[in-house]
């Protein structure tokens, strides 16, 4: 939200010489004039634009203050099923591929957005800021990576190739095993490793203009399609990449925060409404610019880790995250927090945790994602 800014001084005309010309005179007039029109313009600006980033935040902070219910697991839900849900704000992939599918998507999109008692339902689309989906419309099949080509190379005096996976020899003049990659063809400079714990999800340097205009800024982009298809807003997904970046990218951090805030612009002079809800990234919230770029938070595993029984071990690492939330939570910002226990004990220890620091709890088997347009 910007701040209002002090009127500009009205600066008293400088004294003219009196053997200045006419000519010199009329300049001077004509310049004070500018100035004055300039002044006003600003006055203007300053007058009207806090007043109007108030009432666009209101907005926002209005759709999200009666929240008490969501669903991380609407993603995994047949899209019928989950409009008889009442759920205050459900997160749908519409796995979009180009404002042709964003028309059909919208149907659905409105279909969701009100619940089986007429009351409002927020739905929000999530997007892969940091990391490439190879299952996407923008995905090229030549960006996948080449096969291993593993090759016998014989000296001279062998009589025989080896079978491929002979392990080397110790003669120096025997036959040596040679591996290489087929080279690939023309990968963009923004696109690196697959994420190994994420098969099919790839590492991109998300700080490169190229790799940005594809999520947002232009048709067709990810962003601009989600808005086309009538999403209340985004859940900004692997902004925590920065970490992975750090040692590689000095201004890992500092990129991924400007990162953050361009997309919240844009996205809110596009839609003044739209809301922006930051996820797994809770670090990035010790900057205000940060909490003032989002509406909201979204944790996943706070209590329980992946194995859904309470975390043992690293208690600091829990009470660092709860502070950052906490922080969050101080400026505003609902948080919300996914939990998926494994037994009904975990479950009671991580909804009475919750229910204390005054998060809002969704609670729930984790299951595989499904895509809004299956």
């Amino acid at each position: 939200m910007s701040t209002s800014t002090l009127p500009l001084s009205q600066l008293p005309p400088a004294p003219v010489h009196r053997r200045s010309s006419v000519l010199s005179r009329a300049l001077f007039g004509l310049a004070a004039v500018l100035a004055t029109a300039i002044g006003g313009a600003f006055l203007l600006h300053a007058s009207i634009d806090p007043a109007e980033d108030t009432a666009i935040a209101s907005t926002r902070h209005e759709a999200l203050a009666g929240l008490s219910t969501w669903s991380d697991r609407s993603m995994s839900a047949n899209v019928a099923d989950l409009a008889t849900t009442s759920f205050d704000l459900v997160i749908v992939d519409p796995a979009p591929s180009g404002i042709a599918e964003a028309a059909a998507i919208a149907a659905r999109v409105d279909a969701l957005k009100i619940k089986p008692d007429g009351e409002k339902r927020l739905v929000l689309a999530p997007l892969a800021i940091a990391e490439a989906e190879d299952h996407r419309a923008y995905w090229n099949s030549r960006w996948s990576p080449p096969p291993k080509v593993t090759a016998v190379v014989r000296r001279p005096g062998d009589t025989a190739a080896q079978p491929a996976n002979t392990p080397k020899a110790a003669d120096p003049s025997a036959s040596r095993l040679v591996t290489s990659a087929v080279a690939p063809s023309a990968l963009p400079a923004w696109l690196a490793e697959e994420a190994s714990e994420r098969p099919g999800n790839w590492r991109v340097r998300y700080w490169m203009p190229e790799w940005q205009s594809m999520v947002f800024g232009r048709d067709g982009a990810m962003l601009d399609t989600i808005i086309t298809a009538g999403f209340d807003g985004i859940v900004l997904d692997r902004a925590d990449a920065h970490a992975h970046w750090s040692k590689q990218h000095q201004d890992a951090r500092e990129d991924m925060i400007t990162f953050v805030e361009s997309m919240s612009r844009y996205a809110r002079d596009r839609v003044p409404g739209f809301i922006v809800i930051l996820k797994d990234a809770e670090d990035l919230l010790a900057t205000s610019r940060i909490r003032s770029a989002v509406d909201a938070v979204i944790k996943h595993d706070l209590i329980l880790g992946r194995d859904g029984v309470a975390k043992t071990g690293n208690d600091r690492d829990i009470a660092t995250s709860i502070a950052l939330l906490k922080r969050a939570q101080r400026d505003g910002l609902p948080v919300l927090v996914a939990e998926y226990p494994a037994n009904e004990a975990s479950r009671a220890t991580a909804g009475d945790r919750l229910l204390a620091y005054g998060f809002i709890a969704s609670i729930a088997q984790r299951q595989e994602k499904r895509r809004l347009v299956d």
